[in-house]
């Protein structure tokens, strides 16, 4: 009996050794790949010709895998860890403001440099 639990073990350990961990990304990068996949989808929603078709998914996989690229990650690593922010809504939380934060200056930015003023009128 003792043999057969420890062939068990033995085999629990190497199966659990033999799948891929994909690792999580840490917040400050997390952030920085959201950025861009959020400005990609503004993209693709708000810039691209009404008249045509809306990006074709082929077109927005291949921007994604740019992105991606750009930042080191690959596409299975960005969604587990979009998952696993996404399951703890005080970490997202953290992510999305500085997002917003940053939308929020680039916005400001944008404004100052167009009619020499930083926020919207009220």
């Amino acid at each position: 009996m003792m043999k057969y639990l420890i062939l068990l073990s033995i085999c629990l350990y190497f199966l659990n050794a033999c799948t891929k961990k994909v690792p999580i990304l840490e917040p400050a990068k997390m952030e920085t790949v959201l950025w861009d996949i959020i400005q990609l989808e503004a993209y693709a929603q708000l810039i691209v010709p009404p008249d045509s078709q809306k990006m074709s998914a082929k077109k927005n996989a291949l921007l994604q895998q740019k992105i991606f690229s750009l930042h080191g990650v690959n596409r299975e690593q960005y969604y587990k860890s979009y998952e696993f922010y996404n399951e703890r809504p005080d970490m997202m939380r953290i992510i999305l403001d500085s997002v917003i934060n940053k939308a929020d200056r680039n916005r400001d930015k944008m404004m100052q440099r167009r009619y020499g003023k930083t926020g919207i009128v009220k």
